[in-house]
């Protein structure tokens, strides 16, 4: 029935209300985990102990993600049947890489230029902006169907359901479903989507890596604490993730990755070299969005598989007026691909730079395409440590993990799993002067909760604004806020002199919520945080090239605001002090001295212009220089001081 709907909808009939959503009751069945890939997915079960895989028809544990639609609309393949079955505008590949994605964005429109079929830009309510599939049909009364990246993911999902059910002999229910660990709040939200449509009740979408490496815990069955690097390449997205693994707590350390990088763009890049041999050869061309190059892509998909075992592998194809006839050296296909190894190389450089990352023990590979020997000699180069295959099978390493995970939960299996994730950035607030003061940490464990004090920035101040941003950056005039609320009501004192504890609390599902409080005049505001952790895969890693670009600037900008606020933060030391009875006593004539020059330095302070810590240190050592003898008469009026030298906080970092 489900899949019925499903198809009726690919049709333009409506069986629900709510076109993007299909009803399910069911009772309580059996939970899978399944991992959803950009070119093959795979599905998994754990029933007490045993752990059982769920196989393609032909017994394949990798079923293709490929969905095929007939030119008429009556039929709907999934699977390998659809692979078989290929047109290049009807049938629908690397659909994962359009979920919760904007059409707009750098990185769809490289991957919109990767597949055959119709991607477009939906005008449709509620998800304008994002990406839609156009397949031509002629049951349709404009000639075109159009389908979410949601529906035909939910068509893949749907398909794994009922294998598992067939192999099972009980009804699924709920499942985990995997993403990539740079998966953003919109991709995680479009899975879930995904699996509803399905019928499936998303019980957690959890990162590959973290799959993989419960999978390697549960296999590896240590009690001691090993720290494992989980290199996870598969078709179409690359994540390394690091853990700490002991007993059943497995707790992610670090995150890096890239979710446009996969087997996929190594078959891209050597069907292109064979279209250019075969122009070279022949003087004839193969179009890229031709079906003549999809076939190129698939045999590209095999004669990587097999430099992975040889040094040398060569292609003899008819494919209409042209007949191809290809040969290519493993050096060769390592020397065009250098590119997108190149990625690989820099992304597990970061990872392994982290500084939340202690030795690691391992180097654990998953996914497919760490087959490639090249991958396995990087990793060695790198880590010094030799990759491990033989723990658990890189092709169902994350379902098996999923599994694993969601069995333990809903009390399928006997072994229990604790998972601590991690935030991919830093959030924290703005403080004076437009520094961002983290409160959460880059690769903080998640579930977490943080508090921070902070104290005013002016004299009087009954009100501060807490902004709040998600960011490796330490200065927040080129970024844009997340949300923002005021918290008013603060005793009008001195700067400096009231208080604010800011905490933020994240939750295992991502849900931040950020409290101010004031204890002293008790008064207190939360707020639950939209769009936390919301940020795309792609803006993710935009935002940590951003945070590593401009990191000496910014650095220079938080060292030119500390030296500033040290000046500023003196000075109003010091007019406090002097207004002070027994100090204007002590000081006698001086007083009038004393005064005149913290009128003279600040003037000099509002209209000095210059951004350079260097200025402020200086003229800081000639105003104490100055200021710092006179004090010293005060010793003992109740000024503070010691050995004639006079008491001085450095500024806060932390002033609202």
């Amino acid at each position: 029935m489900l899949l019925l709907n499903l198809i009726s909808k690919l049709k333009g009939e409506s069986p629900n209300k709510d076109e993007d959503t299909i009803n399910f009751t069911a009772a309580e069945g059996v939970a899978i985990g399944i991992d959803l890939g950009t070119t093959y997915s795979c599905a998994a079960a754990v029933m007490g102990e045993t752990l059982t895989i769920i196989s393609s028809e032909s017994g394949q544990y990798a079923i293709p993600s490929v969905i095929y639609f007939s030119e008429d609309g009556k039929e709907v393949r999934v699977g390998e049947d659809a692979k078989r079955t290929f047109d290049p505008k009807r049938s629908i590949h690397m659909i994962k890489r359009f979920m919760g994605r904007e059409y707009d964005a750098p990185a769809t429109q490289k991957d919109v230029k990767m597949v055959t079929y119709d991607v477009r830009k939906s005008t449709k309510q509620g998800s304008v902006g994002q990406c839609e599939v156009h397949i031509p049909s002629t049951a349709e009364p404009s000639g075109v169907r159009v389908v979410t990246p949601e529906l035909l993911s939910g068509m893949i999902l749907m398909k794994l359901k009922t294998l598992a059910e067939e192999q099972l002999g009980m009804e699924v229910t709920s499942a985990n479903i995997t993403v990539p660990a740079y998966f953003g709040d919109r991709e995680r939200r479009a899975t879930i989507k995904a699996g509803e449509l399905a019928g499936l009740k998303v019980k957690k979408v959890l990162n590959e890596p973290t799959a993989a490496s419960i999978a390697f815990g549960v296999k590896s069955k240590g009690d001691e604490e090993v720290v494992p690097l989980i290199f996870d390449l598969g078709g179409g997205t690359f994540d390394i993730s690091v853990l700490t693994i002991e007993s059943d707590v497995f707790e992610t350390l670090a995150t890096e990755g890239d979710a446009q990088l996969g087997g996929a763009d190594w078959d891209h890049v050597l069907a292109l070299e064979m279209v250019d041999d075969h122009f070279k050869k022949t003087g004839k061309k193969i179009e890229k969005d031709s079906e003549e190059f999809r076939v190129l892509t698939q045999e590209a998909e095999k004669l990587k598989r097999s430099l992975s075992v040889l040094h040398d592998a060569d292609l003899q194809l008819s494919l209409g007026e042209h007949d191809i006839n290809f040969s290519i050296t493993r050096a060769h296909f390592e020397h065009i691909t250098r590119h997108l190894m190149s990625k690989c190389v820099l992304l597990l450089k970061k990872a392994l730079r982290n500084r939340s990352v202690p030795q690691i023990d391992q180097v654990v590979l998953v996914g497919g395409s760490t087959r490639m020997p090249a991958i396995a000699e990087m990793i060695l180069k790198e880590t010094h440590i030799e990759p491990l295959y033989n723990v658990v099978n890189p092709d169902i390493a994350v379902a098996a993990g999923a599994a694993y995970q969601i069995a333990a939960v809903t009390g399928q299996a006997t072994k229990s799993v604790v998972l601590l994730d991690v935030t991919p950035l830093g959030l924290g607030i703005e403080t004076v002067n437009g520094i961002l003061a983290n409160i959460i940490e880059k690769d903080a464990a998640v579930p977490t909760r943080k508090t921070k004090k902070f104290t005013t920035a002016a004299d009087n101040q009954t009100s501060v604004t807490i902004k709040v941003f998600e960011s490796d950056r330490t200065r927040t005039t080129d970024l844009r806020a997340m949300d923002k609320f005021d918290l008013v009501g603060l005793p009008a004192k001195p700067k400096g002199e009231v208080q604010v504890d800011v905490t933020f609390e994240m939750n295992t599902d991502g849900v931040l919520v950020v409290t101010a409080e004031c204890a002293e005049a008790n008064v207190k505001k939360s707020i639950q945080v939209k769009g936390a952790l919301s940020m795309t895969d792609e803006q993710i890693a935009e935002a940590r090239a951003d945070a590593e670009k401009y990191f000496e600037a910014d650095k220079k900008y938080s060292e030119f605001v500390q030296a500033k606020q040290n000046v500023e933060a003196f000075l109003s030391q010091v007019r406090k002090q002097i207004s002070e009875d027994a100090v204007k006593q002590a000081l006698g004539d001086d007083h009038e001295t004393l005064e005149d020059l913290v009128k003279k330095y600040t003037r000099w302070l509002e209209s000095e212009s210059s951004e350079d810590a260097e200025t402020y240190e200086e003229k800081f050592k000639e105003i104490q220089a100055e200021i710092s003898p006179l004090l010293a008469k005060t010793y003992g009026a109740g000024a503070g001081g010691a050995d004639g030298e006079q008491a001085y906080d450095e500024a806060n970092e932390y002033d609202l």
